[in-house]
Formats: C-alpha cells, structure tokens, sequence
C-alpha cells in the first residue's frame, strides 16, 4: 500500500479503483479475480514477489483481516 500511496495521477487513481473494486467483489461475491485489474495492476504487485507465490505463511501474531484481504485480492 505505501507504494500506491506514492503514485501520482491516473496511475494512483487506477491503482485504487482497483484495490476497491476487487475488495468488493470478494466480499459480496466472494471472486478474487477481476480480468482487467488483474492485468493492469496486480500482476504488477505479483512480479514485485517474484511472480510464483503460491503459499504464504504468518505466525507469532494474529494479522488484521484487511491486511489477509489485500493479499487475497493482489496475488
């Protein structure tokens, strides 16, 4: 997120309609994919972890649901 608080201009605005947009769609549909954010935005965000990230791990302490939703709808 603190990236795409430092975006500027239309990229900043696409980056958060996106965000919005897939956070709605899983919450009320329960879908995690959406074809064109998926290809303008998060594969981005896919790439910046290499792309292949198919499990990941959390322990110690609980983490905060938006935060599990974010990755949800990004990878």
């Amino acid at each position: 997120m603190g990236k795409v608080r430092d975006l500027s201009g239309i990229k900043r605005i696409l980056a958060n309609r996106a965000i919005s947009v897939k956070l709605h769609n899983f919450k009320t549909k329960a879908l995690y994919k959406h074809s064109l954010y998926d290809r303008l935005v998060f594969n981005k965000m896919k790439d910046a972890l290499g792309g292949r990230v198919r499990f990941m791990l959390t322990g110690s302490a609980p983490i905060k649901s938006n935060v599990t939703d974010f990755l949800k709808i990004a990878l």
